[in-house]
């Protein structure tokens, strides 16, 4: 155990949220500095290390208890969903939906009919029309994962969903996939049968007015952003301003992991739409990717969006950056 303790340490770091006595500048700290090396540090030889690391591993990877019974190989998932982000519409006062739905080693079917299916806050659809088709579709295949370890493709279904009633909003969404050969068309629930369900709409991450600035029509590793959140107007308080807080993080920078913490100022930019009022931020180190918001201080219990990805922006500019 004492050696397995010293060769877990070689990697690995420890959370603010799960020992707040121990970080208390920092939400994540590596136990060591440098993470792209898995080195000896504390012990005697890196000869040591290498036998001692490799052996304990395979042990405890490969020992399994006469009292278990192993479970079958684990599969890809036949259907896995996106995530689901809702943003202010830009042209009119009601909210928009995006989310994919990918379909593993699926042949292809031009009158296959997929679509997303939602129900409103009040459980039903009060809002009249509560379903919408894919807007576009595309095959994933090449060097992915599931073609070199499962020698399977995938096709993605994507969803952007218009004119959403900013009141009645999403509780929960499926989807249902019709082949049109005469059987009954597919349901994709979770696992409880009971819908994917929005846990919150009073804090957004705005796609639509967000904005990615990228210097590659093929990549987007050298970008930098401007961040809008949409806080609803009952949660701003008088003078226009909200307790919302962002943790920054950036992934590409690896030694180590680079966050910081920054308030969000009341965006003129942007009239109030929909109930909401907008706010945004711009990231003081380059190449931020991935960041979490909290309305109130940067606390577990504060966080309403968690890892809201900067490239994820619907306005992308291509070309030097700002």
């Amino acid at each position: 155990m004492i050696a397995l303790t010293a060769c877990g340490h070689a990697l690995g770091g420890v959370r603010q949220q799960h020992f707040p006595d121990i970080l208390k500048d920092r939400a994540f700290q590596f136990f060591k500095g440098n993470t792209t090396m898995f080195t000896n540090g504390g012990l005697s030889s890196l000869e040591t290390f290498n036998n001692t690391c490799a052996t304990l591993f395979e042990r405890m990877i490969n020992t399994v208890s006469s009292s278990f019974t192993l479970t079958d190989i684990i599969e890809p998932w036949d259907y896995k969903v996106g995530e689901a982000r809702i943003s202010v519409a830009n042209d009119s006062d009601t909210l928009l939906m995006q989310t994919t739905l990918r379909l593993l080693d699926v042949e292809d079917n031009p009158d296959r009919e997929v679509k997303l299916v939602w129900v409103d806050k009040d459980g039903s659809c009060s809002q009249g029309t509560c379903s919408s088709p894919a807007t576009t579709s595309n095959r994933i295949t090449g060097t992915t994962l599931f073609r070199r370890v499962f020698g399977k493709t995938a096709l993605q279904y994507n969803f952007v969903v218009n004119g959403i009633d900013p009141v009645k909003s999403i509780n929960k969404f499926w989807f249902e996939i019709d082949e049109k050969d005469g059987s009954q068309p597919t349901v994709v629930k979770n696992d409880d049968g009971q819908g994917y369900v929005i846990s919150q709409d009073d804090v957004l991450f705005d796609i639509a007015r967000s904005i990615l600035y990228a210097d590659s029509l093929t990549s987007i590793t050298n970008f930098a952003s401007e961040v809008v959140i949409a806080v609803k107007d009952t949660l701003v308080e008088n003078g226009g301003t909200a307790p919302i807080h962002i943790e920054t993080a950036n992934s590409f920078i690896t030694v180590p992991f680079k966050f910081e913490v920054l308030k969000p100022k009341l965006d003129t930019r942007f009239n109030h739409t929909a109930g909401y009022t907008f706010f945004s931020f711009v990231p003081t180190e380059f190449l931020t990717s991935a960041f979490d918001v909290y309305y109130g201080e940067v606390a577990p219990d504060n966080l309403r969006i968690q890892f809201g990805q900067v490239f994820e922006a619907r306005n992308q500019v291509i070309g030097p950056l700002p």
